[in-house]
């Protein structure tokens, strides 16, 4: 073989080799993205079907995913904590009402 068929071989498998390292990559960081945002995509339907209950941050390596998910579960703690807040104006309001209407029924009976 000649020196420039050598090289073209040479070049040609190192470019393969590049190229499937590329390749590889790509699945790794495709992964690192797509994985956590199923996670996420799963968290959505649980939450949606009425699941409140805090759970783990979402561990991803990428910021904007990890970002992404930390602001979902604090989206579920301040709904959880709106939540608790209306139930407690509702039995204030109940045991309030509760008060008007004994003090009303005993006006009226005296």
């Amino acid at each position: 073989m000649t020196i420039q068929l050598e090289m073209v071989m040479v070049g040609y498998c190192c470019w393969w080799f590049a190229a499937g390292g590329l390749l590889s990559r790509s699945r790794k960081l495709s992964k690192s993205i797509t994985g956590p945002i199923e996670d996420l995509s799963a968290r959505v339907k649980v939450i949606s079907a009425g699941d409140l209950t805090q759970q783990p941050v979402i561990q991803a390596n990428e910021l904007e995913v990890q970002a992404l998910s930390e602001g979902f579960e604090q989206m579920v703690t301040h709904l959880n904590e709106l939540i608790a807040k209306n139930k407690k104006k509702r039995s204030t309001g109940a045991t309030q009402n509760l008060r008007y209407c004994r003090l009303r029924l005993i006006l009226t009976s005296v």
